[in-house]
């Protein structure tokens, strides 16, 4: 897989990147490797927060038409117009020696993010103890994050169960005494489960 971003800020726990270009798309809940030349093992990182922005001086203003029909009336619009996007640090490593950990130094700015294939994502679901860094964060988002992370894994490891009570034990591990969010994160597991029978 080729590169898609570059790193602008980063924390030891976050980062922010920027996409290449507009060819390029991120979803909330994606799964990005960082590298730089100097790091022996990748940074893992997941999507929790997505800008689009534009890149002139002025406030954007609405001009009344769809994407294509601006496209082709503004094309110079589109190089003016940039995609950027925060991720969590989950981990670090290679698909063999993945570890949920946070890395001794967070991403340097201009280190290159790819998105993980699925080989990648079922190095995740063999350790779902990156989801605490998950609960960890001050995102209102996080259920839906946690659930949209289990969900992919699931489809990816041909929708074995295991994954989801793996995933089930490691939510209550992390939310212990919320049972009522526990209960819903669960509940729609069980969803996942009915709409594949």
């Amino acid at each position: 897989m080729s590169a898609i971003a570059e790193v602008l800020e980063s924390t030891s726990t976050s980062f922010l990147a920027e996409l290449y270009s507009d060819e390029f798309e991120i979803e909330f809940g994606s799964v990005v490797k960082i590298f730089d030349e100097q790091r022996e093992f990748p940074v893992w990182g997941v999507v929790t927060n997505i800008f689009n922005q534009g890149t002139y001086e002025r406030q954007p203003v609405a001009f009344g038409m769809s994407r294509t029909e601006l496209t082709k009336t503004h094309p110079q619009l589109t190089q003016l117009l940039k995609t950027r996007f925060e991720a969590i640090i989950i981990g670090y490593g290679d698909v063999l020696d993945f570890s949920p950990n946070i890395p001794t130094k967070p991403p340097l700015i201009h280190d290159q993010a790819q998105l993980l294939d699925d080989i990648d994502f079922n190095v995740l679901g063999n350790n779902l103890s990156f989801l605490r860094f998950l609960f960890l964060s001050e995102s209102n988002l996080t259920d839906e994050l946690v659930f949209k992370l289990i969900s992919k894994i699931y489809e990816i490891e041909d929708r074995n169960l295991q994954i989801l009570v793996k995933a089930g034990k490691e939510i209550s591990l992390n939310l212990q005494n919320d049972y009522e969010r526990i209960r819903k994160i669960i509940s729609r597991f069980e969803t996942l489960i009915q709409n594949g029978e």
